[in-house]
């Protein structure tokens, strides 16, 4: 178990039973395809700004493209929606479309979670003026990832993609969280996030070294874009080759076999949680917006494709509106009209859409940890031996440690 995993599991098992109950029951409406849903999301994305410092040219709002208006999120509205579903959510991701740390709220919006012990992270750019005070209160916030975005270890590399960044700056403001966070009693992880292109591969090594000398932790991913027209950026190491991920603009002719197929069991959890092909989003999650809007997922652009806005209604109501229960019916293939006007008609990867194994996985592992001692069997259970008679097994225990309370 990572560093990480052990923080998150330790503030789920703080909380009740109840919010337990509350993620099978969501795990039992996607299995069932339940069209019109009583449970709450366990995880939500939340952009805390609409607009971005940077100009990066496979972003929408990089290249200025969104129809959003560039906004904050107030903190009252965030309270708002925190103390609706905050009962019941175990994790946020606070970014989508925007610079997150651009929001003067963030650090008291990381705040506000803490009491409803949840789990937080955020990707960030990092490229604009930090100083060690603002460092130390995002480490003390309770976040409990920070994720920083830097492709090269060279301005001259670097600015290629993240065009309006400034390198220097942003490894300033690397060691002073870093510093920070040796000298916190939180365990907060600082990771640099280096997507790899063509243009840059070459500076993996240089990029490694600077990261241990930091002191922060170094991954790096595959970005996705389109190699029938952006093929000089694609990289040439395998791992790391770059591909197309169709979002919604109708190339289904790119996409994989598996991606095409609609009539394929699914996995979930690494475990024997078999789920009918369809879109894990419209279940267990929402993207809410600056402007308090509400998406069905992290790729919708822009605000037309939205399915509701929390300034004229509740999340709860809204997760069961008609764009949302229309957008069901068509996964589950109740429809015999498709035209139902919301972006999941559109979407080629609405059979595969598959949501994070890695936050069912802490859940559930904090579920066993804090069932009481007389549940020992259970508690020792490898998480990837669930399965449904298991789930139902534990349905029933958690039924009746909410019926003591």
């Amino acid at each position: 178990m990572s560093r990480l995993t052990g923080v998150l599991t330790k503030k789920y098992a703080k909380k009740e039973f109840y919010p337990f109950l509350n993620v099978i029951k969501s795990l039992e409406e996607r299995k069932n395809l339940t069209e019109k849903i009583n449970t709450k999301p366990f995880f939500l994305y939340l952009d805390p700004t609409s607009y971005c410092n940077l100009e990066c040219p496979f972003c929408p709002t990089g290249l200025r493209k969104s129809d959003r208006p560039s906004t904050n999120m107030s903190l009252s509205i965030f309270k708002h929606i925190i103390d609706e579903i905050g009962f019941d959510l175990f994790h946020m991701s606070f970014y989508n479309w925007g610079e997150p740390l651009l929001n003067k709220d963030f650090v008291e919006m990381v705040k506000h979670l803490q009491q409803y012990y949840i789990t937080s992270d955020v990707s960030t750019n990092l490229s604009f003026p930090l100083g060690r005070d603002k460092a130390k209160e995002l480490i003390n916030s309770g976040l409990d990832r920070i994720t920083i975005s830097v492709d090269g270890a060279s301005q001259e590399t670097y600015e290629k993609y993240r065009i309006g960044g400034d390198l220097e700056l942003i490894f300033k403001n690397m060691q002073l969280l870093a510093e920070e966070e040796k000298s916190s009693e939180n365990n907060v992880e600082v990771q640099w996030r280096f997507l790899v292109f063509k243009h840059n591969q070459h500076e993996i090594p240089k990029a490694i070294k600077i990261a241990d000398e930091l002191g922060v932790k170094i991954v790096f991913a595959t970005p996705h874009v389109d190699p029938t027209k952006f093929d000089e950026w694609s990289s040439t190491i395998d791992q790391f080759s770059a591909t197309y991920w169709p979002y919604n603009d109708g190339k289904r002719e790119l996409m994989s076999d598996k991606q095409k197929s609609t009539d394929k069991e699914t996995r979930m959890m690494e475990s024997k949680l078999n789920f009918k092909s369809g879109c894990d989003w419209l279940w267990f999650t929402s993207v809410i917006n600056a402007n308090a809007s509400v998406a069905p997922c992290c790729v919708t652009v822009n605000q037309k494709d939205d399915f509701g806005i929390l300034n004229e209604n509740s999340l709860t109501n809204i997760r069961n509106n008609e764009k949302y229960t229309k957008s069901r019916e068509l996964i589950a293939g109740n429809l015999n009209d498709s035209n139902i006007g919301t972006i999941c008609e559109q979407c080629p990867a609405k059979g595969i859409w598959h949501f994070h194994d890695w936050i069912l996985i802490i859940i559930l592992q904090a579920l066993l940890e804090k069932l009481p001692f007389k549940y020992f069997d259970y508690k020792k259970t490898d998480i990837k031996e669930f399965d449904w008679d298991f789930i139902e097994k534990l349905k029933v225990i958690i039924n009746d440690e909410v019926a003591k309370t």
